[in-house]
């Protein structure tokens, strides 16, 4: 190679790693522009609301934690992955006046916690549909035109959970699911059966405390 081709080389070779640098520092800012977790305050107390659950659930976030106080009257449906939905108040609760208040399609890792949900006419409480790793923790599941609960292909963990006053089911499990119970369970004052399985297991459980008026289930 004579000294004119070599220097025309080695001109070639540093204009592209130029290029491929520049790539390298692009790209990283396009990816980081979703932050890893974030969480989001929503506050439905004296009717002055701070945005709405779902709007919150809108937040771009690997992992989303919506935290919430106050009686919030709008059917939630949850429809991503990695999230918590938290009440943080004693009067934490979704309410709708018709429909159902918490709804999870298709959904794997999400955690709700430490509130009340009632849903309206025609609606039940909280609806779980074909979705895994899902833990409900220190819920009350009251006064639902249908089912308190109602779980249908879905694996889910309930603890320290009450059903109660629905005109349905407390906890109607269906579909080939898989549901785990733990700690203090309570079933009141439903109309048909605190707890309904159908086509479904109730996996091992630290031998949770029941509190039912019925338990029955159903090929």
């Amino acid at each position: 190679m004579n000294p004119a081709d070599k220097e025309f080389y080695m001109i070639r070779f540093r204009t592209r790693s130029v290029v491929f640098v520049c790539c390298i520092l692009i790209v990283p800012g396009v990816v980081l522009a979703t932050p890893k977790s974030k969480t989001v305050d929503v506050d439905c107390r004296d009717g002055s609301h701070t945005g709405t659950l779902n709007d919150a659930l809108q937040t771009k976030a690997d992992h989303l934690i919506v935290r919430f106080s106050g009686a919030c009257a709008e059917q939630v449906v949850i429809q991503r992955d990695n999230v918590e939905l938290e009440g943080v108040d004693d009067d934490a609760t979704i309410a709708p006046a018709m429909g159902s208040a918490v709804t999870l399609d298709g959904v794997s890792r999400v955690e709700l916690r430490g509130f009340r949900a009632v849903g309206g006419e025609e609606g039940s409480s909280i609806l779980i549909y074909e979705s895994s790793f899902v833990e409900a923790v220190g819920i009350r599941a009251e006064d639902a035109g249908e089912h308190g609960v109602y779980v249908a292909r879905s694996d889910v963990t309930f603890t320290d959970c009450g059903f109660s006053d629905n005109t349905l089911d407390g906890l109607s499990i269906w579909r080939g699911s898989r549901v785990y119970l733990g700690g203090e369970l309570e079933f009141y004052e439903n109309d048909r059966n605190g707890i309904l399985v159908s086509e479904s297991n109730l996996g091992p459980t630290p031998q949770p405390l029941f509190r039912t008026s019925s338990f029955r289930t159903q090929a």
